[in-house]
């Protein structure tokens, strides 16, 4: 919970009330008067294209939040922006630390439009682009066993995209753990809980891949391990997308930073492609396989009838000696 003072004006003619609000939330709808505050001489001036609000309040004046008379002061947080609605001003704001009793004020860092956009560009790199394509990778293998060169290829590519896709989401969380002050808890829509998890699962899989079991001396480890290698493997992927569509959003409707529609397009056509090549390439293994299978029957019922017979011949001799004919 917060306490705030907001004020609307664009010229020394247009001003309306400084009024006491208090937020609970972080959407519009969680910004409200607040009544009980009690605030005077305020006022607000526009002047040479600086806005002025000034007010007065008293250290408990009914609100949620008491001031703090002490060395280490409290922080103030303020935004400013071109309209009178309650709206995110995006990147148009700042933080200080006020010590009420000397009068000094220390700018805080907040993280800008700059460090958001880059989170949110590494993560999309990595969820959208290089891990999908990395289990699309290792799902492959699994239809080329019959090519021991071409299935080797296949893991150590898959290995090789996994690793970058881990090493760029893990600058991405970086970015966001350094220089977001936001709690876990506070980000709308889940998306830092999320990030977390999906983080923990990420990091799970190269250690899991460290403990792989012999698929020749114990078959039954083996299939335990591929099937949970597999699941966690797809979990991630899946939360790891969603949180990367959230993250557009948010950065579209709550900062007002990027097209929300552009980048859904991108993203949504990336894993689109990746989705549908894999499925082609893995019908044209189905169709190999078939035609080699094909080919490996005919070629035993050849074996099978080496003087050109196509089996007639076989029955007319077993009638003749049972007498039928």
């Amino acid at each position: 919970p917060a306490d705030a003072v907001i004020d609307a004006c664009s010229s020394a003619d247009e001003t309306l009330e400084v009024r006491p609000y208090k937020i609970s939330d972080d959407s519009s709808s969680g910004v409200v008067v607040d009544n009980d505050q009690v605030i005077s001489n305020q006022g607000c001036m526009y002047e040479d294209g600086l806005t002025t609000v000034y007010f007065t309040r008293e250290v408990e004046n009914g609100g949620q939040v008491a001031l703090e008379l002490s060395e280490e002061g409290m922080p103030l947080i303020f935004a400013s922006g071109d309209t009178s609605d309650l709206v995110h001003h995006g990147s148009s704001r700042g933080a200080v630390q006020v010590n009420f009793e000397s009068s000094e004020i220390e700018q805080q860092a907040v993280a800008g439009s700059t460090d958001r956009k880059s989170h949110g560009i590494l993560m999309a790199v990595a969820w959208i682009c290089m891990l999908p394509l990395g289990g699309a990778v290792g799902k492959l293998i699994q239809k080329m066993r019959r090519s021991p060169c071409i299935c080797k290829l296949l893991f150590y590519t898959h290995a090789i995209l996994q690793l970058f896709g881990l090493v760029i989401a893990t600058a991405g969380f970086a970015v966001a753990v350094g220089k977001f002050d936001a709690g876990i808890s506070k980000v709308p829509y889940g998306h830092g809980t999320i990030g977390v998890i999906v983080m923990a699962l990420t990091f799970f899989q190269p250690i899991n891949a460290l403990v792989r079991p012999d698929a020749a001396l114990m078959k039954t480890r083996r299939r335990v391990w591929e099937f949970v290698h597999a699941s966690t493997g797809k979990c991630a992927l899946l939360l790891g997308a969603f949180n990367v569509f959230t993250g557009i959003h948010i950065l579209a409707i709550n900062f007002g930073e990027i097209d929300q529609s552009l980048w859904v397009a991108l993203c949504a056509g990336s894993l689109c492609l990746i989705v549908f090549s894999r499925d082609m390439v893995e019908k044209y293994c189905d169709q190999e396989v078939y035609l080699q299978q094909q080919s490996c029957d005919k070629h035993d019922e050849h074996r099978a009838y080496p003087d050109g017979d196509d089996g007639g011949s076989a029955a007319s001799a077993e009638q003749l000696i049972k007498g039928d004919v």
